[in-house]
């Protein structure tokens, strides 16, 4: 994939709206860490 086509399907992905079903499923198979932001993500 050419660069330009990766940059244009990377702001397509920017842009696309999820509902709070989706959202709230993707939540449930990509759970994040626990605690709050960014002290969750630090190592």
């Amino acid at each position: 994939m050419r660069i330009d086509e990766q940059l244009t399907v990377t702001v397509c992905i920017l842009e696309t709206e999820f509902s709070e079903g989706a959202s709230q499923k993707t939540d449930e198979i990509f759970p994040g860490p626990d605690g709050e932001a960014p002290e969750a993500y630090a190592w």
